[in-house]
């Protein structure tokens, strides 16, 4: 029986680390940020065509955030 609980772990978890490597595939950007993307966010945001925005946590990151719902 411990076998096969062992066997289901096994297949659980090559199972999430290949749906989070096809994520991370998708996310190809994630890995091209600089500080030019956050600065552009804080001109946007300090612009008038920002006005409405109102305590919104916005995530600059290309993405990487989506990783962690699994």
């Amino acid at each position: 029986m411990e076998l096969i609980f062992t066997l289901l772990f096994m297949i659980l978890s090559t199972f999430r680390s290949c749906r989070n490597f096809l994520r991370m595939a998708k996310l190809a950007e994630a890995w091209m940020m600089d500080i030019a993307h956050v600065a552009a966010l804080a001109a946007f945001l300090a612009s008038p065509a920002a006005r409405r925005i109102i305590g919104a946590i916005i995530p600059v990151d290309g993405g990487q955030h989506l990783l962690a719902w699994d």
